[in-house]
């Protein structure tokens, strides 16, 4: 299952070998610097918008790969779960969006604004 993850100054979701194979990327990351805002966002059906590019929907169990919509979006998500945490992004970054769904969504929020944070205050 996909996971939001910090190493160093970079934000990166880690995903299952099958995941990367699916949507053949073996590396989803962003810049620290480059986030604009993390969201909880309890209506995952929302985020599935644009034109679909490599994915894998299973209808009632996940939405996994990336969508286009005002920029490439990637989309890790699990119907079961109770919310997606959704984080915006500004250049340099490839993508305009990550989201991934998350057992405990706040507490992975939290954990992403905390690494902002320090990587903001580092000289």
């Amino acid at each position: 299952m996909a996971r939001f993850g910090v190493v160093g100054e970079e934000l990166v979701v880690r995903l299952a070998c099958w995941e990367k194979a699916v949507v053949r990327r073996w590396k989803v990351s962003a810049p620290l610097a480059a986030v604009e805002s993390v969201t909880v966002r309890p209506e995952w059906w929302r985020l599935l918008r644009g034109i679909p590019g490599r994915r894998l929907v299973v209808p009632g169990a996940v939405c996994l790969g990336t969508w286009r919509h005002r920029g490439q979006e990637f989309l890790a998500i699990r119907p079961r779960h109770p919310a997606v945490v959704c984080v915006d992004l500004r250049a340099p970054s490839h993508f305009v969006r990550i989201a991934v769904s998350s057992p405990h969504p706040e507490r992975m929020a939290s954990m992403i604004r905390s690494a902002m944070n320090q990587a903001r205050h580092r000289p």
